[in-house]
């Protein structure tokens, strides 16, 4: 009964650290050699640990476990060259490509799944999708994006964490962040397969369902970009930000919708990151034997005093690993556990991909993918950049704001 007990709790978030569904699926689907869609699938779906077995859960057959199946996503490249070596423009679609969450909408027999790029059934976390079954919208898998969307624009990404942090989303939630799911793709049209064929043809159908279903909540297309030449293409991809995009989306007419990366296909041009100069406050070290400083908190000025704006993992090679180590280790202040408060004086600039308001952060603004670019020696901290910069990127960032 004891193992019945611990097992009942890992699944159902008994245990005060829970365990995802995700991490489970994938556990499960390992030992029992079974699809981790079906197992994501299956322990989605209504049940009781007090009513179901184990082997009536995971060891039957099921007709329902091929509802849910998603297909593998087809991935962009960064673009890695100048726009002309890609030929023809005539032979390129362009796209707005928008900061949301990547997902596939899978309709079969009247049931509806949303499965992110990360292999996570999220289909909970946007219950208002459900609309789309009043509809004669059916057997068909869609890829696409999920953008919090209001009043015309994009909301920042960062709204969409308060669904994603949720085990339900109710009303209110839904009012204060409804979303859009902007169509890409169409992967399965009645049922049959079309990712063979090419995107040109693929999105003639998909624009074909889009105009004539009716009933088509919360769904928008993709819209597609004219350009004359690449230069100017080229000259518009500042506009990015404010049509609160993150750039465009260049993929080839005749590609098939492959699994993965599929070099010289898609590519993603994204709009220059931002960056801000900043003083490190804090450095945490990680756990084990012969542990290095992993993460570090980073301030900016706000008047007299430094207020925190971002946490980021390293990425830095070793050396300068290890002179942040030495400096960390000869400057510490407090400890705190593995956290390390240090005297402001090391100035790194830091690059991120977008900016929002917060009001879980006490400077009132949160970075989006924040990451160090390098260790300013030219800077002193009283250099660095302050908060009151930070919200003059937030008016280009998000000029609604």
């Amino acid at each position: 009964m004891e193992g019945k007990y611990i097992f009942n709790k890992l699944l159902t978030g008994g245990f005060r650290t829970t365990v995802s569904i995700k991490l489970i699926a994938l556990s499960l689907s390992s030992l029992l050699n079974i699809d981790k869609s079906i197992i994501a699938h299956r322990l989605t779906s209504p049940w009781a640990p007090g009513e179901i077995s184990f082997a009536q859960l995971f060891l039957h057959a099921d007709d329902t476990d091929s509802l849910s199946k998603a297909y593998p996503f087809h991935l962009a490249r960064p673009l890695d060259k100048i726009l002309p070596d890609l030929g023809h423009l005539s032979d390129w679609s362009i796209e707005w490509k928008w900061d949301g969450i990547r997902a596939q909408m899978i309709i079969r027999n009247k049931e509806i799944f949303l499965w992110s790029r990360g292999e996570e059934l999220i289909s909970n976390r946007f219950p208002e999708f459900k609309l789309l079954l009043d509809g004669g919208l059916d057997n068909i898998v869609l890829d696409g994006e999920i953008v919090p969307f209001k009043n015309g624009m994009p909301l920042p990404f960062g709204s969409l964490q308060k669904r994603m942090n949720r085990k339900a989303v109710g009303k209110k939630l839904m009012v204060e962040i409804p979303i859009l799911f902007i169509c890409y793709d169409i992967l399965e049209h009645c049922g049959q397969d079309i990712r063979a064929i090419s995107f040109a043809e693929r999105r003639i159908r998909l624009e074909s369902v889009l105009e004539t279903e009716e009933n088509l909540h919360h769904l928008a297309l993709s819209e597609k970009i004219d350009f004359q030449n690449w230069d100017e293409l080229s000259d518009c991809i500042s506009n990015a930000r404010k049509k609160g995009a993150e750039g465009f989306m260049l993929k080839k007419l005749v590609s098939p919708y492959g699994e993965g990366r599929q070099k010289g296909d898609w590519w993603k041009w994204k709009v220059d990151a931002l960056n801000i100069d900043a003083v490190l406050l804090y450095a945490t070290r990680s756990q084990g034997f012969g542990a290095v400083f992993s993460e570090f908190t980073f301030a900016v000025w706000n008047g007299e005093n430094l207020v925190p704006v971002a946490k980021v993992k390293t990425g830095l090679d070793n050396e300068t690993i290890n002179e942040i180590t030495t400096f960390v280790k000869e400057n510490t202040i407090e400890k705190f556990g593995p956290v390390f408060s240090v005297k402001p004086e090391l100035v790194f600039e830091i690059t991120f991909e977008g900016i929002y308001l917060s009001k879980r952060h006490k400077c009132g603004v949160a970075l989006r993918s924040p990451s160090i670019l390098r260790k300013r020696f030219d800077k002193k901290a009283d250099e660095a950049n302050t908060l009151e910069d930070l919200h003059s990127l937030l008016k280009i960032y998000l000029p609604n704001e």
